[in-house]
């Protein structure tokens, strides 16, 4: 079977794809750019119809050949997009059409700076990916010349001052992508300055200020005529106009305000030349006139005027003018020129003519140490002279000169040289000073004594300028003064006549060394026989010009009377103290003086000084035998208190403060100090220790109150109060001569104190008594456990063997000894390092203490060794007890002779035996003891000790 028909076969419309609405249009281009959206258009037989599908198609399916491309994301490449159109028949036909998106290009402006100065340009940079495309710069106001792609300039003139900026930069990429950024610019006004000169028309000597509005900082700038002015906080400026030339100067001022912006100012000041002055002269001679010529230089001024002026009253208006001086002296000497413009410039000049200069010199140093003297000359010659050449002469046997100002020289030896020294001024005038020097010994070894017996021993008599000298040494054969105090010499204001009217004189001493002394003192023995005006002193100094004055009235011993008149009327200084001796001693009178404020000087003088008034005059004084050296007594302070008394607890800190306190007076090498808690209507701690002690002290004063004071026994005494206001007494005891001199040597065994008192007499005191005394004091006691403030001192523990002491009774001469041995045992709650051991020799009869000493237990241990020498030292005595004799062994025998001591149980030394070298036995005889306790004390070559007990027991 078979179908015939026919088929209509149509025909499929041609498609075209469009940017626009419009068939025939622009073709579709294959690349975006990200961001942007962008429409398409369909169109089949001509017709705008069909449907747009595809990832980035928006309204793409109304079938109206419409759509919307959507490049928000991206970027991608060939992204398909595909157009559908169906026609009537049902016949379809389609396009798939590939595009890109590309990014947008990054975008920068390169800036630095948002602020501009008005009147400034700035050249803006514009960045695009890699530089390869096009950009422009556009805005509302001041951009200019943007013929360079990518650059252009803003011009702050095509704009309004204080005011902000907005510039935009557009830029397309080879993909014709476009970006646009924008940046701003301030445009500051500029700031208003000013600068002015106090005025216009200037001389080439003058100042001038300089004002500059606002005040320069430090990053402006004023040039004065185009040097830079260096920057002044404070603001102050000034045109020093001689710094510059003659004419117009012209003062620059460049403001830069906190924006940077710049503002200028200027100003300019006439300055006229000023004439430099100056003026000679031919001579400074007044015996003939003297030429004064002009030397102005004019620095091209016109000079209107000359004025001369003298101080003497001679005037002139002569260029150059000549004056004939009536008198010699210091001249003033003014001379002015002043130009036709009214500057002017005066030249003054100071002047000495014809005067003589005063030559005078002095010198440091005249002490010879070491074979030279290290003399140093001061010149003392007034500037104001003008001397200009110098000439020595040091009057040495090698005629040694020197031409310096102040020349140092050494002498050799002692003795006197005559020194002269010739002063010459630039105009001719000579002066000649001569004067003698004495280089002295120097003196270093102590004690020092000088009783001029053979010659002065460098203490030599001198003047000041133009003062008269009586003094001499020799034999003395005044009406008054006419015998030594020893030998048969002294120094003497004039040996057989009166002493000089208006007299002020002196003598120095040789050179002292002070370094190693710790109490110095000075002893001189003096005869004084004047009226009451005139006197003698004496000061002390060192290896310069300056000298004190030693010692004041009511102090020392024998020392000064009072005011002398004569030792301040003579004194052509007025500058020395008027205290001192004078009138009759009576005789030769022993003066001491403690020189504790001289202690670690080098090079100490003393200069003892008469002076004289106008009134009758007498023998003067004569002084012998000076002795320096160091003080030997110690003095005995015993003290009783209470401190359960009221009295007593005011009055012992202030007794204490006085021992304790060294700023004020230092007395710890001058005294040793007992401190005695007695019993009063009740009893006390530090009494109940040891209540005989103090009683028994306090019976042998006979004393029946307290708080009480005693210097050696009686050099003082009284109460606290009296004691402390009068300490002058204990100083002045210090400087009494011992009468004894006392060894103390103390050993230890444990708790087993051995001392040891030997003693020598140092006078011939003849028969007496006297009782040594050994006291155990606790320096430091601390009673705040048990209730009781404060601290006490120096508290009485016990007496060796007791409280009456050790006596002994005989002639004493020059060299007579005595020994002591006394042995304890500290008991427990006593520290050794807080105990001190303190001996006294004391007069029964009359109570004076000839001489005291004292030893800290623990610093005497570390001198003489604590005894632990039993290895190498030990002995026995057998039989012990023993009733006539027993025998000495020694463990080891000696290499040297030692000593045995034997006391009794009182102390007193009763024999003393040898041990000879390489002895270990050794007979003691006992037939002569009484019965009792004895000490035997051996004593080995290296001075080492050791005691034991011995006990006779006779039948």
């Amino acid at each position: 079977m078979s179908i015939n028909g026919s088929i209509e076969v149509s025909s499929v419309p041609n498609i075209e794809l469009s940017q626009n609405a419009t068939p025939g249009g622009i073709p579709l281009t294959n690349e975006l750019c990200l961001g942007l959206t962008d429409t398409v258009y369909g169109f089949a037989a001509g017709l705008q119809v069909g449907n747009f599908s595809g990832n980035n198609v928006n309204n793409g399916i109304a079938n109206d050949g419409f759509a919307i491309l959507n490049t928000s994301t991206g970027p991608v490449i060939n992204e398909p997009i595909t157009f559908t159109y169906t026609d009537v028949n049902g016949c379809t036909v389609d396009s798939t059409w590939l595009f890109t998106v590309h990014d947008q290009p990054v975008v920068s402006i390169v800036n630095t700076n948002n602020d501009i100065c008005f009147g400034d340009s700035l050249l803006l940079q514009g960045l695009g990916d890699g530089n390869t495309g096009v950009g422009n710069f556009y805005s509302n106001d001041g951009i200019t010349d943007t013929t360079v792609a990518g650059e252009a300039w803003f011009n702050s003139n095509f704009a309004q001052p204080d005011s902000n900026y907005v510039y935009y930069y557009e830029f397309t990429d080879v993909n014709g992508c476009t970006n646009i950024t924008s940046d701003f610019l301030y445009v500051n006004d500029l700031p208003v300055a000013g600068v002015n000169i106090d005025g216009y028309e200037f001389c080439s000597n003058d100042t001038a200020n300089v004002n500059a509005i606002p005040l320069p900082g430090p990053d402006d700038s004023l040039y004065f005529n185009g040097v830079y002015e260096t920057y002044d906080p404070t603001g102050f400026y000034e045109v020093v106009a001689g710094n510059y030339p003659n004419g117009i100067i012209t003062v620059q001022y460049y403001y830069i305000d906190n924006n940077g912006c710049k503002a200028y100012a200027e100003d300019s000041m006439l300055v006229y030349p000023t004439p430099s002055v100056g003026f000679t002269f031919n001579s400074n001679c007044i015996t003939d006139t003297i030429d004064f010529v002009d030397t102005t230089i004019t620095n091209g001024a016109t000079v209107a005027d000359y004025s001369w002026t003298f101080s003497d009253g001679f005037a002139s208006s002569s260029q150059d003018t000549s004056v004939l001086f009536q008198y010699g002296g210091q001249k003033v000497i003014t001379f002015e020129v002043t130009s036709t413009a009214g500057c002017s410039d005066s030249y003054q000049l100071i002047e000495w003519f014809g005067e003589k200069p005063r030559v005078d010199f002095d010198w440091t140093n005249e002490c010879l140490i070491g074979g030279v003297s290290n003399t140093q000359f001061v010149n003392n010659t007034p500037a104001i002279d003008s001397v200009t050449m110098w000439s020595w002469s040091f009057g040495d046997p090698g005629n040694n000169t020197s031409t310096q100002f102040e020349p140092l020289f050494d002498y050799t030896q002692n003795g006197s040289y005559l020194v002269t020294v010739i002063g010459e001024t630039d105009y001719g005038c000579i002066d000649t000073a001569m004067k003698a020097i004495w280089i002295r010994e120097y003196v270093q070894s102590y004690p020092y004594f000088a009783d001029f017996e053979t010659g002065n021993y460098g203490w030599v008599p001198d003047t000041l300028v133009g003062v008269n000298n009586s003094w001499e040494w020799g034999a003395p054969s005044g009406t008054t003064i006419n015998s030594a105090y020893s030998g048969s010499n002294v120094l003497m204001t004039s040996l057989n006549d009166n002493h000089n009217n208006n007299e002020f004189s002196f003598i120095i001493s040789p050179c002292f060394d002070f370094s190693q002394l710790k109490r110095p003192m000075i002893k001189i023995k003096l005869w004084g026989e004047t009226n009451q005006g005139d006197g003698m002193k004496i000061e002390y100094g060192d290896q310069g010009a300056d000298y004190f004055p030693l010692g004041t009235v009511d102090k020392g011993i024998n020392w000064y009377d009072d005011f002398v008149t004569g030792l301040i009327e003579a004194d052509p200084n007025n500058t020395t103290s008027p205290e001192g001796w004078f009138g009759s001693t009576g005789g030769w009178i022993d003066a001491r003086y403690q020189l504790d404020t001289l202690v670690g000087d080098t090079m100490v003088r003393f200069k003892i000084i008469f002076g004289s008034d106008i009134a009758q005059t007498l023998d003067g004084f004569a002084i012998d035998d000076i002795w320096i050296g160091e003080r030997e007594r110690t003095v005995l302070v015993e003290h009783f208190t209470n401190y359960t008394d009221g009295l007593s607890q005011i009055s012992t800190p202030v007794f204490n403060g006085v021992i304790d306190e060294p700023t004020l007076n230092d007395y710890s090498m001058d005294l040793v100090n007992v401190q005695y808690h007695t019993r009063q209507t009740t009893s006390e701690l530090l009494n109940a220790n040891y209540p005989s002690g103090p009683s028994a002290r306090q019976n042998y004063y006979g004393l029946d109150s307290i708080p009480y004071v005693i210097n050696d026994g009686i050099a003082f005494r009284g109460t606290v109060s009296a004691w402390y206001n009068d300490l002058e007494k204990l100083e002045s005891r210090t400087l009494v001569d011992p009468q004894f001199a006392i060894d103390l040597n103390m050993t230890q065994t444990g708790a087993n104190i051995d001392v040891q008192v030997d003693f020598t007499s140092n006078e011939d005191i003849g028969n007496k008594e006297v009782v040594v005394r050994i006291a155990v004091v606790e320096d430091s006691v601390d009673l705040s456990g048990f209730g009781v403030s404060g601290i006490h001192r120096n508290t009485l523990l016990s007496f060796l063997p007791g409280a009456s002491g050790t006596s002994f009774s005989q002639i004493w001469n020059i060299g007579s000894t005595g020994s002591v041995f006394q042995s304890t045992t500290v008991t427990n709650g006593f520290n050794l390092n807080n105990l001190d051991v303190v001996v006294w020799i004391q007069d029964k009869d009359s109570k004076e203490v000839y001489q005291a000493i004292s030893g800290k237990i623990s610093t005497i241990l570390g001198l003489t060794g604590v005894h632990d020498e039993s290895a190498a030292m030990d002995f026995m005595i057998y039989p012990n007890p023993t009733i006539g004799s027993a025998t000495l062994l020694l463990n080891n025998s000696f290499k040297e002779n030692g000593q045995i001591y034997i006391h009794d149980a009182s102390g007193r030394l009763i024999e003393t035996l040898t041990i000879n070298k390489f002895q270990e036995q050794i007979e003691l005889s006992n037939k002569d003891y009484k019965n009792g306790m004895y000490f035997v004390s051996v004593v080995n070559p290296q001075g080492q000790k050791m005691t034991k007990k011995m006990v006779v027991q006779k039948h």
